[in-house]
């Protein structure tokens, strides 16, 4: 565990590096600037990264939380920008189907809880709801308002993810993004980015879509 806490520091650190580099010509909305930093971002947890220090969001909203890996992330751009805060919902241990894959069990490591890997640091503005995502999100979406971003990494499965998604569209201000991790397990991400009319953009897996 403290060899995966250290990673995610050191991870964290590196993607900072990158975004000072690279950062300045980051478009949130143009596709040729994803494909340019393919090849030098480890994964979707850095471009969440970037998406964020780019927009300054003042609200984001997460659903799934685990360890904390993309949590992280998120609250050290956030941090980094000195504003903003994450409203996260986490439900662990529990059994579903993984999208159209194999029966999964969400757990923790044995005492731990969700977000374990966030440095403690970053946790000043983050604020953590545990519980069924089909009745917290709509509780907390109801709560808060408008917000700049929603991200979905819970259960995966078409009915989770359609549900999440209609929840946070309306909340969601112009401008402001919907993002969807493991989009490749149904087909829920392609379905409602379809039936709007709205441009998507495809990053390791992680759906990308602004509203207009």
């Amino acid at each position: 565990l403290e060899k995966h806490s250290n990673k995610v520091k050191g991870d964290l650190l590196q993607t900072t590096k990158l975004y000072r580099k690279y950062g300045k010509s980051f478009n949130p909305q143009d596709r040729n600037c994803y494909k340019k930093l393919e090849n030098l971002l480890l994964g979707k947890t850095q471009i969440l990264y970037f998406l964020i220090r780019k927009i300054k969001p003042e609200i984001i909203v997460e659903t799934g939380v685990a360890g904390g890996e993309s949590t992280s992330f998120i609250l050290q751009a956030l941090y980094d920008n000195k504003k903003g805060k994450l409203y996260s919902i986490d439900l662990p241990f529990q059994w579903y189907i993984y999208g159209n894959h194999k029966l999964h069990l969400d757990s923790l490591p044995a005492g731990k809880t969700p977000g374990y890997l966030v440095p403690n640091k970053l946790k000043r503005n983050w604020f953590l709801h545990l519980g069924n995502t089909e009745v917290e999100l709509p509780k907390l979406l109801k709560n808060i308002g408008e917000i700049d971003i929603f991200l979905h990494d819970s259960e995966h499965s078409d009915k989770i993810m359609l549900f999440e998604y209609t929840q946070s569209w309306p909340h969601i201000k112009k401008g402001g993004y919907l993002l969807s991790d493991d989009i490749n397990y149904t087909n829920a991400f392609n379905s409602f980015s379809k039936k709007r009319n709205i441009k998507k953009i495809i990053f390791k897996g992680l759906g990308i879509i602004r509203k207009e």
